[in-house]
């Protein structure tokens, strides 16, 4: 048995969103459930400003004024280490608690870590039960991040969308330049690789875009999850509206293959956030 957890490196899970979005107040509510479940876990905060590191007044605050570049001050059962450093990053305070299961990181948006992102208060918070279950089942390898694969896009309706290398994707209506982007619920639509490539395997031969997908993104089964759901990718952040569509069985690919996995596989998001994407990116669940 291993109480310290010393034999692997703890699971590394962001709670992210802008200033006063209740990212505290949701790592307050997460971390009694956490350790009900049996988890022992860290917080590292990001902040980025200054701060006072120590209180005024107490001795170690003096130290440092009057010159220590560090302090440490400990008692049977706890310690406090203040230490000037150059080019800090998170992953160098991950190292100080390598017996936690669990490290929870306040900030860092746009860092790549599996992340819930709060926006109270124009929504209200997730369940603590929820945000806990989402860090168990990515302690457990199950995927909270896939990677863009192919972006595709087309200028007229009723044309096969073709393969891009990157793109801007505009807030509330959809990929530039495509003409299934609009003011409308189904601004970006999205394919998994891994389905892609079973359909392939059974002798049908489909480039990227053919199904009319604009984003292919491997690690994910979509039409598992749920309408609401939200991804980010770099600046972009979807939210998923609606699962399948109503097959045309006069399509080419139905009438080739007497089937089209795109009515029950892929699914449609709105832009909440606008920015680019490029193939390589990495796609998180948030």
């Amino acid at each position: 048995m291993d109480p310290y957890n010393l034999r692997k490196q703890p699971y590394v899970f962001a709670i992210s969103g802008y200033k006063n979005s209740g990212k505290t107040t949701m790592i307050t509510r997460l971390l009694p459930e956490l350790k009900r479940r049996g988890y022992r876990v860290a917080v590292v905060k990001h902040d980025g400003h200054d701060f006072e590191s120590d209180v005024p007044g107490t001795d170690s605050w003096r130290h440092q004024k009057a010159g220590a570049y560090g302090t440490a001050v400990f008692s049977k059962n706890r310690i406090l280490i203040t230490k000037e450093w150059e080019d800090v990053n998170e992953k160098m305070l991950f190292q100080a608690f390598p017996e936690a299961d669990i490290i929870l990181l306040e900030g860092m948006k746009h860092s790549g870590y599996p992340k819930y992102v709060c926006n109270y208060p124009q929504e209200e918070l997730k369940s603590e039960k929820e945000i806990a279950d989402r860090i168990e089942r990515g302690m457990k390898g199950e995927p909270s991040m896939g990677i863009v694969k192919a972006i595709c896009i087309s200028e007229k309706k009723g044309t096969q969308k073709y393969p891009i290398d990157q793109v801007k994707v505009i807030e509330d209506f959809g990929l530039e330049k495509d003409a299934h982007a609009g003011k409308w619920h189904r601004q970006v639509s999205l394919l998994s690789y891994e389905k892609i490539e079973e359909f392939r395997a059974r002798g049908a031969e489909v480039e990227f875009g053919a199904f009319g997908e604009n984003l292919v993104i491997s690690g994910y089964d979509f039409k598992n999850v749920p309408v609401g759901t939200r991804f980010q990718c770099g600046d972009v952040i979807l939210e998923l509206t609606q699962i399948g569509k109503e097959c045309h069985h006069g399509c080419q690919i139905f009438q080739k293959m007497g089937d089209c996995i795109m009515p029950r596989e892929g699914v449609f998001c709105k832009v909440l956030h606008g920015g680019r994407i490029k193939t390589g990116d990495e796609f998180i669940l948030l």
